[in-house]
């Protein structure tokens, strides 16, 4: 990002917010010019799946399968305290020295759900597999450089988690053989969470579809694209909250949530339609966000448990903040309400 290349020394007591922001931005982007894919990182996780014989066509990883390869890599694994941890945190890589010899434990809090457990130690595992070295958060945040080596490692490690609980070839295997997917279904085929099986989909799939994850105050905090080049993602921070994505914090909503959009230019000629499903997230500490996936209309298709009474809503592609100019024109938004509002939860 052009506009904050300037001298890194200048810049030590700059505010963390900012840096966290703008290296966050520049991963985001990072990850949308390339894949989702990353052959490296599948290759690892490949490598140690089979070390340990763990089996490809194997959908459920359990905790045994876990710890085998933490035995491979001399890592013990154990349960904590959830207040003992620091805050925010669920699960701690640590390492100490045992007569003279330097060893690592991975520790998990107790009020973390067996799919979140199996999660957070295939992160610490990934941690250790990478052989990334360890930056602490608060370290991080004191620099530029700092904290884009962290993001990486903990995207690298997140990356590895979801690979180590789902097989890339079994995966694949399963969406060519499949003309339609059910994404929570498959989430529980694979007993992992529903953000946990929708990455796992956006980096094997070949569709050209877009995920997004987005705060209670409608930022988007997580996205990852294909090859969608008619609306700029990128240049879209936050989202309106008469889109799926938001409307399902709005409403309190747990079931799923689709729509199309249909994008038009100043003069209202159609450029664009797409279809998306939205889905609630709640998490431990009471907040919310929420998963979206989105694809072409020519694609809906093949997401048909989800297309049942879609509601269409016409927009252009000039506005703030989320682009769309006339999902904010007063005349139209009762009428996109009404179309919302009146739409079967799937």
């Amino acid at each position: 990002m052009n506009k904050f290349n300037f001298n890194l020394k200048t810049s030590r007591n700059l505010n963390n917010k900012l840096v966290r922001k703008v290296c966050e931005e520049e991963q985001i982007a990072s990850i949308e010019k390339s894949s989702a894919y990353d052959p490296k990182l599948e290759a690892a996780t490949t490598a140690i799946r089979t070390y340990c014989k763990i089996a490809d066509d194997k959908k459920k990883i359990v905790l045994k399968d876990l710890l085998k390869i933490a035995d491979v890599l001399k890592v013990k694994i154990g349960v904590i305290e959830n207040n003992l941890l620091p805050k925010g945190v669920r699960a701690l890589l640590v390492s100490y020295c045992n007569n003279s010899e330097v060893k690592c434990q991975i520790l998990i809090s107790k009020a973390l759900s067996l799919k979140e457990a199996l999660f957070n130690i295939g992160h610490e595992l990934g941690h250790l597999l990478t052989e990334n070295t360890p930056i602490f958060i608060n370290d991080a945040l004191s620099s530029f450089d700092l904290y884009r080596e962290y993001i990486k490692n903990e995207y690298e490690a997140k990356y590895i988690a979801g690979a180590l609980l789902i097989n890339q070839f079994e995966l694949k295997k399963y969406l060519n053989n499949n003309s339609s997917y059910d994404i929570n279904k498959l989430a529980e085929d694979y007993n992992v969470s529903y953000e946990t099986i929708m990455h796992r989909f956006v980096e094997l799939t070949d569709l050209n579809v877009h995920m997004i994850k987005v705060a209670s105050n409608g930022k988007i905090i997580k996205r990852f694209c294909r090859t969608d080049k008619n609306i700029n993602w990128s240049n879209i921070i936050s989202v309106c909250g008469l889109w799926a994505a938001r409307y399902v914090i709005k409403k309190n909503i747990d079931n799923i949530i689709s729509q199309f959009s249909i994008i038009v230019d100043d003069q209202y000629r159609d450029i664009g339609r797409y279809f998306c499903f939205a889905k609630l997230i709640r998490k431990l500490d009471g907040s919310n966000y929420s998963i979206t996936l989105g694809c072409p209309a020519k694609e809906a298709n093949k997401f048909t448990c989800y297309l049942r009474n879609a509601p269409e809503i016409r927009v252009s592609k000039l506005s703030h903040p989320c682009k769309l100019k006339l999902c904010h024109n007063d005349k139209i938004i009762k009428i996109i309400k009404n179309r919302l509002s009146t739409a079967k939860n799937i």
